[in-house]
């Protein structure tokens, strides 16, 4: 007479679990022990709970919001041109011993990675010195419609220590932006980038800004080495256009 089946018999049964990386996805498999069939009155989940723990569970779920998260930002900043890359931000060196008195003034945006927030041309950025440690931040840009566009802010570094790695606030309710200035002979070029991870991705902005509304193309190439070298597509950039005559309505 066989024996009584008053037990589950147990078997092992894959759980798939993905990874987002780059443009696919990965897949592996963790092993965990769950019944084909559960007992009366229990859900495959609750057996699962009891079986693999609290834990383990609480990294899966975490996991599949993370993927759901990280997706649904990348369909709405491709959808808005925005950099967004795979992979943790990037370290990359600064302007060593950056002086702000000396970066104060006027910049024209020779070339930049596009953004959601700049929709014109013939931007500019004028800093001022605010207070002790902090700079003031105007953005002009020209519409389409021919008027234009400004935005009010200010700027100062997270640690006294690294002063180029600057932080910028347009809104109290928002969060700073990172402005790191990579490169800057302050009277000819700057070369700035900011970036902010989002899970399994980082948003990249870079700008290329000149004292002139011109810069010559050899600069441009050594700042975009700069760029390149820290992972950064400079096939991306887009340039700004700053003609005399289509920027007329932005001299003041």
């Amino acid at each position: 007479m066989p024996a009584a089946t008053s037990k589950v018999e147990l078997k092992k049964r894959k759980i798939r679990r993905f990874h987002f990386q780059q443009t696919h996805l990965r897949e592996e498999r963790l092993d965990c022990c769950i019944p084909d069939t559960p007992k009366p009155g229990e859900s495959k989940g609750a057996v699962f709970f009891l079986l693999c723990g609290a834990d383990e569970l609480d990294r899966l779920m975490k996991m599949k919001a993370m993927q759901v998260i990280s997706l649904t930002l990348l369909s709405v900043l491709a959808a808005s041109a925005q950099i967004l890359k795979f992979g943790k931000c990037p370290k990359p060196a600064v302007q060593a011993n950056f002086d702000a008195t000396k970066y104060i003034g006027r910049w024209y945006e020779i070339q930049k990675l596009p953004t959601a927030f700049q929709k014109g041309e013939c931007g500019t950025a004028t800093y001022s010195l605010k207070s002790p440690g902090v700079i003031g931040v105007l953005n002009r840009e020209l519409l389409n419609d021919g008027t234009t566009n400004s935005i009010v802010g200010s700027a100062k570094a997270k640690n006294p220590a690294e002063p180029a790695k600057l932080e910028v606030s347009f809104f109290e309710t928002s969060p700073p932006g990172p402005y790191w200035v990579l490169s800057s002979d302050y009277e000819g070029h700057s070369l700035v980038y900011g970036c902010t991870d989002f899970g399994l991705f980082r948003m990249e902005f870079s700008w290329i800004l000149s004292r002139e509304p011109t810069l010559s193309e050899k600069t441009i190439e050594q700042l975009h080495g700069i760029l390149s070298s820290n992972g950064v597509n400079v096939d991306k950039m887009v340039p700004t256009n700053q003609d005399a005559d289509y920027c007329t309505a932005m001299i003041q």
